[in-house]
């Protein structure tokens, strides 16, 4: 299999955030793939995450989504997840991979070649 250098393959970006619940996970990766703002969105459960807020340890149970999609979609992806993210402060992380699979990403930029022009506001996540 051949695999795609990082300077040939700046097309790519992985986008990594957590969530407090596996439905509202559900809800975010069905909401990018239906909009083509991601190839694939993988949901991670039983994340343990230790933190502080307000002057304590807070402790939580969370879900990671692992966010597959082109770099030119990046702060549109960020953005979704900005407004329809249930965290007062979320943690949205681009990773640029070093390698990635010549079959793989042909299929990812395929796949979201024709980006969708529907929204999703929080208040529909919330009430669908």
């Amino acid at each position: 299999m051949k695999i795609q250098n990082i300077k040939k393959q700046k097309k790519l970006l992985i986008l990594y955030t957590t969530l407090p619940n596996k439905k509202i996970a559900q809800k975010l990766a069905k909401d990018l793939i239906k909009k083509n703002l991601a190839a694939c969105v993988n949901i991670i459960p039983g994340v343990e995450s230790y933190y502080q807020w307000e002057n304590k340890v807070s402790v939580d149970h969370e879900f990671i989504l692992w966010i597959k999609t082109r770099a030119t979609f990046a702060a549109q992806v960020e953005e979704f997840l900005t407004k329809n993210h249930p965290y007062q402060i979320p943690m949205i992380c681009q990773i640029k991979p070093k390698k990635v699979s010549d079959k793989y990403l042909k299929w990812a930029l395929g796949v979201t070649s024709h980006q969708k022009a529907r929204s999703t506001s929080k208040a529909n996540l919330i009430n669908r």
